[in-house]
């Protein structure tokens, strides 16, 4: 899949007729489409195995937002949203890249699929009290509180009567392998919800240099890549 994203990536850059590069770009949406669904499959059986070691190392989470931002580049553009971010962590912290880039991809597109038309979705990440407050805000349907339990369960999908989302069903992983990995990196995950705005906040105990090591098991190597420029190995 991987192949296949750069692949497209490198076809873009060439000069084309306009049809050609519209079908270039159906293509990239799909392929980005896939990939998302396919990580969160994946990411759901290991989780099922009870292979989800954490690999600690530094996270630049301005850069880890802004690529997962360009991944959903296609439905920001396609429903006219915009998205902000406001990241005052003083540098790069210390957590799990691929655990991070997998929760805010599912959050963020959470966020932008339920958005209305034209809205803001707003992206907040600081220290507070020792620990690294993450939340992704939008304006849009309105998760009722008796779903407050269900949400992050798996396949339990609460949208049926949703006005916001066009796209088709998911599979109601996503907010499940949301909880799953913020649990695996010791932290909590909330959301409130109004008709005003829904938020949801990651919560997780900053951790330093010294006190961090490297969990990686057997499959240490599946949580390893190079996409990261900001991304540290120790």
């Amino acid at each position: 899949m991987s192949s296949l994203l750069n692949l497209s990536s490198m076809m873009q850059r060439n000069e084309d007729s306009p049809k050609t590069q519209k079908v270039k770009a159906f293509i990239e949406t799909e392929l980005l489409k896939l990939n998302f669904q396919l990580t969160n499959i994946f990411t759901a059986a290991e989780i099922e195995a009870g292979q989800i070691a954490s690999y600690f190392s530094e996270v630049n989470v301005e850069s880890l937002f802004e690529e997962v931002r360009q991944s959903f580049e296609y439905l920001i553009e396609e429903k006219s949203l915009r998205v902000e971010k406001e990241v005052d962590l003083g540098g790069p912290i210390i957590s799990d890249a691929k655990k991070l880039h997998c929760i805010l991809s599912n959050v963020l597109s959470n966020a932008c699929e339920y958005s209305f038309r034209g809205n803001k979705v707003f992206f907040k990440a600081s220290i507070q009290d020792n620990k690294v407050v993450m939340s992704i805000s939008n304006v849009g349907d309105v998760i009722a509180k008796e779903h407050k339990k269900e949400v992050f369960n798996r396949f339990k999908k609460v949208d049926k009567m949703t006005k916001a989302r066009e796209s088709v069903e998911g599979l109601g992983l996503g907010l499940s392998v949301v909880n799953a990995l913020v649990e695996s990196l010791d932290g909590e995950i909330d959301y409130e919800s109004s008709e005003a705005l829904t938020t949801f906040t990651i919560v997780f105990e900053l951790k330093d240099k010294e006190n961090s090591e490297s969990t990686a098991g057997d499959s240490g190597n599946e949580f390893m890549f190079d996409d990261f420029d900001e991304m540290k190995e120790f």
